[in-house]
């Protein structure tokens, strides 16, 4: 018999329909639970009753809106998002940010742990990340609760073929090293839980999708703003990761610039992203072209970051204007190459330079649109520095979604994988 059509991925399919529509229509009674999902009451009695006992369902009294209804009151189902948590984490260059959430993604608590001189070890950085989800579930109280999977958002690209990371500038310690393998073991040994890595601009994209400027869209791009330039993929309401994983990399797409970017930063990037802009700034103050910029950096011009920039210009500094308005051209020239490919509804500007302020997102939508053969619309995230840790967030539940939520026994289960 094939594995498609054996009774264990029979019940398991059922199980998850009611799962799903617990999930979706709760407070649901069971009767309606069958009617929504077509299959037959002794059926959904049976799933609801394994989904209690496991502690993913509850069954309750009606409340309010379910007594108004006239005949005999049906008990009513909701899904039990405390059964588990999920774990999700944002690694930055100096920094792990990380958030605990419960099964609906609601996240419980939150942290983060700042790095010394130097990156740790892969398996000190194993040790600091699982100390931060013990620390996070004693300060919510969770100690008793299960880990059912960790995300880990990553500031380059896991390769999928051999679990290394690769294009992740600060990183170099870990280059060639087994990543994903190490961290995997570390936390099934730990807390018996599905471990899932991937690049941060690729879940800071589903982040969007799940709460952010994407909700409702199939096709978005998250567009990682800042010193570096990535790329998050929404193609047909899935993330697009390319053959091995490294879609989106447009920082290292060529670029006329007459200076060579240094090594492990892309040509793109260099010549669009924040170090273009405080490179120009620099020069200009140097070159005494702006007093504002000059004063901004206390006389030392090595001192000027790109935020100097925008806040010179917003005083009316003229050669901050200057700089701005010719990078701001180099990022919409390659952004709305990235649109005639893709044709997205939206793009979501996120990370360092989103934080330029109104007039720069509405500049730059300005000059997309004036390359663009049709209409994309242009949004600044509402997500900030929480777009990372949310997607981990929802990366991890949908590992939980695809490997836990089974209610067989364990042979069953690896029959049906």
């Amino acid at each position: 018999m094939s594995t498609a059509t054996t009774p264990t991925v029979m019940r398991q399919t059922n199980a998850l329909s009611v799962l799903k529509a617990i999930r979706r229509r709760a407070p649901i009674s069971r009767a309606e639970v069958a009617r929504e999902t077509g299959l037959s009451k002794p059926t959904v009695n049976a799933i609801v009753g394994d989904l209690i006992a496991k502690g993913y369902a509850r069954e309750t009294e009606p409340g309010p809106s379910h007594r108004m209804r006239p005949g005999p009151q049906a008990n009513v189902l909701s899904f039990n998002a405390k059964a588990g948590l999920v774990a999700g984490f944002d690694l930055g260059v100096s920094r792990v940010r990380a958030g605990l959430a419960d099964l609906d993604g609601a996240i419980l608590c939150s942290s983060h742990h700042t790095f010394g001189d130097t990156p740790p070890s892969v398996d000190e950085f194993a040790a600091i990340l699982i100390g931060l989800i013990e620390k996070m579930q004693a300060e919510a109280g969770l100690q008793d609760v299960d880990v059912w999977a960790v995300g880990l958002g990553l500031p380059g690209f896991l390769d999928r073929r051999d679990g290394t990371i690769k294009l992740a500038p600060g990183f170099d310690r870990w280059s060639g090293l087994p990543f994903r393998d190490i961290l995997s073991a570390r936390f099934a040994e730990r807390f018996a839980c599905s471990f899932v890595a991937g690049g941060r601009v690729q879940f800071a994209m589903l982040a969007e999708h799940r709460h952010g400027a994407a909700q409702g869209l199939d096709d978005a791009v998250y567009v990682h703003l800042g010193k570096g330039i990535g790329l998050g993929l929404l193609v047909r309401g899935e993330i697009f990761e390319g053959s091995e994983g490294f879609a989106g990399e447009v920082g290292s797409i060529p670029a006329d610039d007459p200076e060579p970017p240094p090594p492990g930063v892309g040509a793109f990037e260099w010549t669009a992203g924040g170090r273009a802009f405080a490179r120009l700034a620099r020069r200009a103050a140097e070159d005494g072209e702006s007093p504002a910029l000059l004063r901004l950096c206390g006389g030392d011009p090595a001192a000027i970051e790109a935020p100097m920039v925008f806040e010179a210009a917003a005083e009316g500094d003229a050669a901050a204007g200057r700089i701005i308005a010719d990078l701001s051209g180099r990022i919409a020239r390659g952004l709305a190459g990235v649109c005639c490919i893709l044709n997205p509804s939206k793009l979501i500007i996120g990370a360092g330079l989103s934080r330029a302020g109104d007039d720069f997102i509405a500049g730059l939508a300005t000059r997309i649109s004036a390359l663009m053969p049709f209409p994309v619309a242009v949004e600044r995230t509402r997500l900030v520095d929480r777009t990372t840790v949310l997607g981990a967030i929802e990366q991890a539940l949908r590992v939980v979604e695809g490997e836990r939520f089974f209610l067989f026994s364990e042979p069953d289960r690896e029959l049906a994988s």
